[in-house]
């Protein structure tokens, strides 16, 4: 489901604006700060109810919120537990590489065991030496 979208008149112009940003600027009494981006809660783009939004600083934060989500839907808790993204299993961080640079955490986005069949079905190629 696409965004609900409405037409908005600004001075001589009309503009079309995202209805949950204009609901969430409504609640909050002013404009959304620069960057800041609005979460639905239940995840129904459809649902701009002033319960269901939440204004995120960040897409940083608001991805954090899914991230947490996605993990208590599996059953995990998202204070400990990881989210394997290929087996969709959720499961504790020392079955996750580590890794030193591009992750929240530190670690890979995908288990042990999922990582090591990505490695056998896609080996590394050889860099030819000029």
């Amino acid at each position: 489901m696409k965004y609900k979208c409405i037409r908005v008149r600004v001075g001589d112009r009309v503009v079309v604006e995202r209805e949950h940003r204009i609901v969430a600027e409504r609640v909050l009494g002013r404009p959304l700060p620069a960057g800041a981006c609005v979460h639905h809660v239940d995840e129904d783009k459809g649902n701009n109810a002033n319960q269901n939004l939440v204004i995120c600083q960040d897409d940083a934060y608001h991805n954090e919120l899914h991230r947490r989500a996605r993990i208590l839907r599996a059953g995990g808790n998202p204070n400990t537990d990881k989210y394997c993204n290929d087996c969709k299993r959720v499961l504790p961080p020392e079955n996750f590489s580590l890794r030193s640079y591009g992750s929240r955490d530190g670690r890979v986005s995908t288990c042990r065991p999922c990582n090591y069949v990505r490695r056998k079905r896609y080996p590394p190629t050889k860099k030819a030496v000029a």
